[in-house]
């Protein structure tokens, strides 16, 4: 039977394989067009009860040819959060980094305004701007995406392997020791991935707990509602396992950090007792 470590690997080379089979891969050398793990392989081995989970590598297919896809293989301690610089952004520096630092400082005891401010801040050490537990937290706590294959717009990811992706995304996280307490969603919705996926398999029973409106501005003149959610897992391999929906607008450019980041946190500050996490 394969080792935690092992089978992370034997997943890595399948998703190569299939990238290399589909020709979907970086226009200038070739190289397959996928991101496994976002952490060091010791966080899906020795979690510390709770995991981050977003939709699919962002990103064009050129992002492939130089994306060190394998450093979460070779270096413990690493974080693409942290310690990668997302399309030359600066390492830890694009504003999807930064807010998914801020829900780290949040998570960790820090209030909405102080990882507003961390977020927005000029600092250039990471660690300096967010500070030392919200650094260990990232460092700690596996990370990965629903579906591991690159594009900007999931729905742009050819269907094949966006169906294979849901699939290996899905026993990442089954993969993780111990089992997350608390899996922290980066976009949610009962139609929504990475949510889907966890409620809609076969062995799993998800039951929403809680939801809350959080504004995210206006489109056509017509106010856009997202929501933040809570699920239970009720059985199957994760379950006791809590789901934390943070919406897509934590990716929102800075410009709308104070009137839509800032709320979000403010419930999910909020919500941390009740869940028994602070």
């Amino acid at each position: 039977m394969s080792t935690t470590r092992q089978r992370l690997v034997e997943l890595s080379e399948e998703c190569e394989a299939e990238c290399k089979r589909t020709g979907f891969v970086g226009p200038q050398t070739g190289e397959p067009n996928f991101r496994l793990i976002y952490t060091g392989v010791e966080t899906y081995e020795q979690g510390k009860g709770f995991a981050i989970i977003g939709l699919n590598p962002s990103g064009s297919q050129a992002d492939a040819d130089t994306d060190d896809r394998d450093r979460p293989f070779r270096e413990q301690g690493c974080s693409a959060y942290l310690d990668e610089d997302f399309q030359d952004n600066g390492v830890g520096g694009s504003d999807f980094q930064r807010a998914v630092q801020g829900i780290a400082m949040v998570v960790t005891g820090s209030t909405p305004s102080q990882a507003i401010s961390a977020m927005k801040s000029s600092t250039p050490s990471v660690e300096d701007r967010i500070g030392a537990s919200a650094t260990a937290f990232l460092r700690s706590t596996p990370s990965m995406n629903i579906i591991p294959f690159r594009h900007t717009y999931l729905n742009k990811v050819p269907p094949q392997l966006r169906r294979r992706g849901a699939e290996i995304g899905w026993e990442l996280l089954c993969l993780m020791r111990p089992k997350p307490k608390y899996i922290i969603t980066l976009a949610n919705g009962a139609k929504a991935e990475p949510w889907k996926t966890i409620g809609d398999n076969s062995e799993q029973s998800l039951t929403e707990i809680y939801k809350e409106p959080v504004f995210s501005g206006f489109i056509g003149g017509q106010q856009k509602i997202r929501n933040y959610r809570e699920g239970k897992v009720t059985k199957g391999p994760l379950k006791g396992a809590t789901l934390i929906g943070l919406p897509a607008i934590v990716r929102d450019k800075r410009d709308a950090w104070d009137k839509v980041t800032t709320p979000l946190f403010e419930i999910l500050s909020r919500r941390l007792s009740p869940l028994g996490i602070l």
